[in-house]
């Protein structure tokens, strides 16, 4: 039984470089095991096989997920879900809908959220990436207006904006905050020292990780 401490979590925004960062973390380290076939396997889209008990305490953009991307779940229900989705040998995911799931998740991974900022993320290459943030926007629509908060505007470039910025500071606020400027700016003793303040020398080769991201980063659109 792999032990909560030993377990990692990548928690992203969309489109924020976290597919190539989970690559790097994983070409870095002997010890992280990955989901066999969901690459976000809290993501109900992703883990088809248990959508409908992920799709009540996880969020995506499809429905009728998308009120549970800005939920806040019980401890319970987080402790429940989760062996279904991961089984027992998984130690290493990373997600892009669980912002608002993190103080769950913490009881069972080492978290680190990912951010990118709205200028680096827009106008985006895929197309793709606009609904996902409207999804956002509806989810957080949705949730705050049960805590009787103000709506979004309907405005199409307002909602998306606000979603983005709403989620980005959600994540800054984590304790182990890493940004995608800094992984594509920072030379590779800076980013040493990053991934060591960050506690991923727990889980990998931080230099070894260090030299992938910075022969990478360059070579790749994000």
């Amino acid at each position: 039984m792999i032990q909560a401490q030993n377990k990692l979590l990548i928690a992203a925004m969309p489109s924020s470089g976290s597919d190539w960062f989970a690559d790097c973390l994983l070409k870095s380290s002997t010890q992280l095991v990955t989901h066999a076939t969901a690459k976000e396997p809290l993501n109900p889209i992703c883990n088809l096989d248990h959508f409908d008990v992920l799709a009540k305490v996880f969020g995506c953009e499809a429905e009728p997920a998308i009120a549970s991307i800005a939920a806040s779940p019980s401890q319970s229900q987080v402790d429940e879900v989760l062996p279904i989705a991961l089984g027992p040998q998984v130690n290493f995911i990373k997600e892009v809908w669980v912002g608002y799931q993190l103080p769950q998740l913490q009881q069972h991974f080492h978290a680190i959220t990912l951010t990118r900022s709205y200028e680096n993320t827009f106008p985006p290459s895929r197309v793709r990436v606009y609904s996902w943030y409207l999804a956002l926007a509806r989810s957080i629509e949705i949730n705050l207006e049960l805590n009787h908060h103000a709506n979004l505007s309907k405005m199409f470039r307002y909602r998306v904006v606000t979603a983005h910025r709403m989620y980005q500071k959600l994540l800054q606020q984590h304790s182990n905050h890493l940004a995608w400027e800094h992984l594509m700016g920072a030379d590779i003793f800076q980013l040493q020292a990053t991934f060591r303040s960050l506690q991923l020398d727990r889980f990998a080769d931080v230099e070894q990780l260090a030299s992938i991201i910075t022969t990478t980063r360059q070579q790749r659109k994000i």
